[in-house]
């Protein structure tokens, strides 16, 4: 039974392997985009990460609320720290960073298999199947993100494709429709645990799904089986939606402006990159999905259109919504339904794109190797020999990126093998074999240039260990950083209260008294707080804030008694560690840190009662036990019920 898994699932092993090996993987390093200075692996999943384990092996149980950024903020209310989905309890066994990378490596597993199983159950054959688990499990989208170390990006779109075999299923069940229902609403659940904001253009392609399989029967039976899913979906997602909906009023990004909303946007001329793999820029308005991909896709539509006329409304429809302001139609549905700035970056939609290519690829190989003569074979004999001409003039003259030119020139092979078997001369095992070839070296290719691992010393260095270590010596309360000096993953391995931080989940008077005592004019809403003003990209953080000058009387009232920085302020308390500057606060009223939670200076305008915080917080340790419960119990109903269904 191993050894026909191994070989069956081969390609993607030896994929795995080399990718691996190509990025330079380590279980002591994480995942960054190459060139890049941060990964939101360091700054975000590895702090939070630590601070859940921490508090277990405490025995302190589930971390409601951390002290280490933004002056004392809610932990367990905040989507991105996932302690409400199940895979992220590991957490708080496994050291973080061997935690973070088998979640990497499992997530991988789970989008493979996934979509492996989904290809079959559209009655692709194995071959195809194959080819288009790998080309979704080895997405150039997915693995830049993960480069980017936008994890709950990757964990999110690994149940994507479960997701839509969940509802096909759900539709069209004929009997242990409880069965069925049960996988939906997990399905479902774990991906709005994984990421809400990936699960917005998830849940609205899977309900066009399920209106499509449903129009084919038109039964009223699938209505009781998607009732009682939405119903467990609720129920186990409680955890995320009572704690969201009880601090929303008081989050800044409840009050997103749409130009704030609506950053990396498609540009039109970025669609190029479908064909031209782009070797730099960000991980958001990445188009390239493998180009014998896109050829396997294309002829698929072309071949069949009524068959995918649905998919191709849905890529059409995520292309116009990813180009944002550019096209106009995101900036209506904005007006006409707010709460969809809250999602931010309508680039994502084209992550139905990751989805759905692939599967139309699966689609398209299996007709080329069904069909034979029949193949139009003159037509992907041109194709062939333009991107063959392309590609190699390319890699010759050296006028375009290596991983640009590998594209062009698998995306000529696919096509020149195509035009033989059209022809008659392959047959359809070598020509399967050849494109599940040609797509893995294509997407590896693309992933060695957005993926790398690093080790500790590359994102804790000396420096960062030294100036951790000399405010600690330093007695220091919140520290207030406008350059971004002392890196949130310092402040979290070293257990240091940061006046500031990198999260979008924000409380709003909290950003505001930053901004203030930073001395900072402009407003609005930002990721880093405080904002980076001044600072070009991340290698120029030392020129961020220059302009402002901070107020320590406001930093006082907040219980701020150093401020490092990247560069001199005309203060005489000074620490040198290095290149970077410890200044001690001058102001002689700084409030001491009382240990409440939370614990913000008293009086500060548009925060909630110190009695509202805690009941937010009750209502946070309620619904997680809720749902961790209802999780464990519908999963053993669901695992009861189908090895009754197996028998």
């Amino acid at each position: 039974m191993i050894a026909l898994l191994l070989r069956r699932h081969a390609a993607f092993l030896v994929g795995v392997m080399i990718l691996m090996v190509w990025t330079g993987f380590r279980f002591d390093g994480l995942p960054f985009t190459p060139g890049a200075r941060f990964s939101d692996a360091v700054t975000s999943h590895f702090p939070a990460a630590l601070h859940f384990h921490r508090s277990i092996q405490a025995g302190q149980g589930l971390p409601i609320w951390r002290e280490t950024i933004l002056a004392g903020h809610p932990f367990a209310a905040n989507p991105l720290n996932k302690t409400a989905y199940p895979p992220q309890w590991l957490a708080g066994v496994l050291p973080p960073v061997i935690h973070l990378n088998g979640m990497i490596l499992v997530h991988l597993l789970i989008a493979y298999f996934g979509m492996a199983r989904w290809a079959r159950a559209q009655t692709l054959l194995p071959v195809p199947s194959t080819a288009a688990a790998l080309a979704y499990a080895f997405a150039p989208r997915l693995i830049a993100h993960t480069g980017a170390g936008h994890l709950d990006v990757l964990y999110a779109l690994a149940w994507f494709p479960w997701l839509m075999l969940s509802v096909q299923r759900a539709v069209t069940a004929q009997q242990r429709r409880l069965f069925y229902a049960l996988a939906l609403g997990l399905a479902a659940a774990l991906m709005l645990l994984a990421d809400l904001r990936v699960s917005l253009f998830a849940l609205a392609l899977a309900a066009g799904y399920g209106i499509v399989q449903w129009l084919q029967i038109r039964s009223l039976r699938p209505v009781g089986v998607a009732l009682t899913a939405v119903a467990v979906m609720l129920l186990l997602t409680l955890s995320l939606s009572l704690p969201l909906l009880v601090w929303m009023p008081w989050l800044s990004r409840s009050g997103l402006a749409a130009q704030e909303a609506g950053v990396f946007a498609m540009q039109p001329a970025q669609w190029v990159g479908l064909v031209f793999a782009p070797q730099t820029g960000s991980q958001e308005t990445v188009a390239y999905v493998g180009l014998p991909v896109l050829i396997l896709a294309i002829f698929a539509l072309v071949r069949t259109p009524r068959r995918h006329l649905y998919w191709a409304l849905a890529l059409i429809t995520a292309l116009i919504y990813a180009l944002g302001e550019n096209a106009g139609v995101w900036s209506i549905l904005t007006r006409l339904v707010p709460a969809l700035l809250w999602f931010r970056v309508p680039a994502r939609a084209w992550l139905i794109g990751t989805l759905v290519l692939p599967l139309l690829a699966g689609y398209g190989l299996q007709a080329l190797m069904e069909e034979g003569r029949r193949g139009g074979g003159r037509r992907f004999m041109i194709l062939g020999v333009g991107l063959a001409s392309a590609g190699g003039f390319s890699a010759i003259s050296g006028m375009v990126p290596a991983g640009m030119a590998v594209g062009l020139l698998t995306g000529s092979g696919l096509s020149l093998f195509a035009s033989a078997r059209a022809a008659g001369k392959l047959t359809s095992g070598r020509l399967g074999a050849v494109a599940l070839g040609l797509i893995l070296i294509d997407l590896l290719a693309f992933g060695q240039g957005w993926l790398e691992w690093r080790g500790e010393p590359a994102w804790m260095p000396g420096e960062q260990r030294a100036l951790a270590e000399a405010l600690l010596a330093d007695d220091a309360g919140r520290i207030y950083s406008p350059t971004y000096t002392l890196e949130q993953q310092t402040a979290a391995l070293y257990d240091l209260a940061l006046f500031g931080g990198v999260d979008p989940f924000q409380v709003s008077a909290v950003a505001e008294a930053v901004r203030v005592g930073g001395g900072i004019a402009e407003t609005g809403y930002s990721i880093t707080v405080p904002p980076l003003i001044g600072a070009v990209d991340d290698g120029l953080l030392v020129m961020a804030n220059r302009d402002a000058t901070p107020r320590w009387d406001v930093l006082a009232r907040w219980g701020v008694t150093h401020i490092v920085s990247a560069y001199a302020l005309d203060v005489d308390d000074t620490i040198r560690v290095g290149e970077s500057y410890i200044y001690r606060n001058p102001d002689p009223n700084v409030m001491a840190l009382k240990g409440t939670i939370p614990d913000w200076a008293d009086g500060w305008q548009g925060l909630p009662e110190a009695a509202d915080a805690k009941s937010y917080n009750d209502i946070t340790a309620l619904s997680a036990a809720f749902s961790a419960g209802a999780f464990v119990a519908v999963l053993i109903l669901f695992l009861l019920i189908g090895r009754v269904r197996r028998r």
